[in-house]
């Protein structure tokens, strides 16, 4: 096992006052431009509205719908099922049961990988993540 010389626990463990990290923040290479539009904006309220949707049907995609004799909220599929089988035809939307929750496992896992890079990415800009150090302490 190799161990790190001192002056390198002494440089991972450095950290600026807050009156530096203010006036560096403050130069004018440093300052952020506004970037975003109404449009850019308005897509950004759209993929939220239908981000809440998809969180709101995961109970009726588990439970699946059963519906009484409405052909208009049956799927394709269970025509296909029904002709091809000769069986009688299911209406409404059957449940996907345990497959919701493994679907959110993947999504979960998705999500680690994406905070991961987010982490490594504010690592990197000093002034707003850290001291870059973070990127050299993982690798």
């Amino acid at each position: 096992m190799t161990r790190f010389p001192p002056y390198v626990a002494s440089q991972i463990l450095r950290t600026k006052s807050p009156d530096r990290l203010m006036a560096e923040a403050a130069a004018p290479e440093r300052q952020l431009k506004r970037a975003l539009s109404a449009f850019d904006l308005t897509c950004i309220g759209i993929g939220a509205i239908i981000g809440a949707g998809i969180f709101a049907l995961a109970g009726t995609a588990a439970a699946g719908e059963q519906i009484e004799a409405s052909i208009w909220k049956t799927p394709v599929l269970n025509f296909i099922i029904s002709y091809l089988t000769h069986v009688d035809l299911v209406f409404g939307r059957p449940g996907a049961g345990p497959a919701v929750m493994l679907s959110f496992v993947v999504a979960a896992v998705a999500c680690g990988f994406a905070a991961l890079c987010y982490a490594d990415l504010a690592s990197m800009i000093r002034q707003h993540g850290g001291s870059g150090r973070l990127v050299w302490v993982l690798r």
